[in-house]
Formats: structure tokens, C-alpha cells, sequence
């Protein structure tokens, strides 16, 4: 296993990627938290969760060389999204239509140039 698919190792990067994008230092300590203790994700319930998750996958996807590694935070990265697409199915059949960008607002700033 490569070194930064130790969690001891990926760890300290991934809550700095998940503040980087946006993510509160004492949200981004509760997903490492989970993922250190390998807990499995709960279903998504709102938007807010949706963003949430959907920045912990990007975060984590940006860290990680493959999610099909066997290590545990590509085993949480793969429940997660996997998650987050039962939510986009769910919400879609509900409303219509997809859950609009996915992106928190700190996360799209820079790549679209407008707040």
C-alpha cells in the first residue's frame, strides 16, 4: 500500500484539503473522525448533507491514486458516493430534476470567477 493510503498519513492531508475547500476545522475533525473509525455513511437528507458529502469524495478523490486500492479511506470514499448518487436518485424522482451544483460556494469560486 502506498504511503499516503495510510490513514495515518492521509489523514492530516485530507482535513487540510477539506478546509482548503471550505469545510469548518471542527466539521472537517468530525469526517476524519468517521473515516478513522471506519464508519459507514449515513443516508443523506438535505442539501446541506449533500454538498457536505459531495466535497468529502471530491477532497478525498484529489488524495487518493485509486479508489479500488483496499485501504480504508477508499473503502469510505466508495460507500460515500455511493451514497450521494442514492441521493441523486432520490432526489431527482422527488423533484424532476438533479440536485443543482453539487459545489459549496467556496469550492466553485475559484474555478467559475464569480462569487
Amino acid at each position: 500500500m502506498e504511503p499516503h493510503q495510510q490513514l495515518s498519513v492521509f489523514l492530516p492531508v485530507f482535513k487540510a484539503g477539506l478546509i482548503k475547500n471550505g469545510m469548518s476545522e471542527n466539521e472537517a475533525d468530525f469526517v476524519c473522525i468517521s473515516v478513522a473509525m471506519r464508519t459507514h455513511p449515513r443516508k443523506i437528507t438535505s442539501i446541506r448533507e449533500y454538498q457536505d458529502a459531495w466535497l468529502v469524495c471530491h477532497t478525498m478523490e484529489d488524495i487518493l491514486t485509486t479508489l479500488d486500492d483496499g485501504s480504508e479511506a477508499a473503502t469510505f470514499c466508495t460507500l460515500l458516493g455511493q451514497t450521494v448518487i442514492d441521493y441523486e436518485d432520490a432526489y431527482h424522482a422527488e423533484f424532476g430534476h438533479w440536485p443543482l451544483n453539487a459545489a459549496t460556494p467556496e469550492m466553485t469560486y475559484g474555478q467559475t470567477g464569480s462569487a
